[in-house]
């Protein structure tokens, strides 16, 4: 099935997560060891987040978006796979809705685990990772992109 059809049959059927159960706030573990997010690994396939319940958005499979504003994150998976999660941290919170800081806990190889303090600040994140592959300024938000392998 074409990737165009895919995507207009993924609006007009039913939502396959209205019977996910509720989203309860959750902690978000990122571990760079695994590579996984809260155990979800990138590619793994969209229907996995069903373990974080029924997102805030509608129709996230055809927005290829699962947000989580009450736990300050939200996923994305074009194609129905899971690609990247985005954490949002205090102060830097979207401004549309009602998001709430993320509770992150970052494992890191050689390095250890840390809790990030709320509020985080850049060096908070780079003294533990080290520089990013890049940084993005964003009127008062950043965004820091770090090249991941898995070994």
């Amino acid at each position: 099935m074409s990737t165009v059809i895919a995507k207009i049959a993924a609006y007009f059927r039913r939502d396959p997560t209205a019977d996910w159960p509720p989203h309860c706030r959750v902690p978000a573990v990122l571990d760079l060891v695994e590579m996984t997010f809260n155990h979800v690994p990138i590619g793994a396939d969209a229907t996995i987040l069903r373990i974080f319940g029924r997102p805030a958005n509608s129709k996230p499979f055809w927005h290829e978006t699962f947000s989580y504003p009450q736990s300050g994150f939200e996923v994305s998976a074009p194609q129905g796979r899971v690609a990247s999660f985005v954490v949002f941290l205090a102060p830097f919170l979207p401004s549309s809705g009602p998001w709430q800081p993320a509770s992150v806990q970052l494992i890191a190889p050689e390095v250890g685990s840390l809790d990030l303090p709320t509020p985080t600040s850049q060096a908070d994140i780079t003294t533990f990772l080290g520089p990013p592959a890049s940084t993005e300024r964003m009127d008062d938000d950043f965004v820091l992109r770090y090249a991941l392998e898995k070994h």
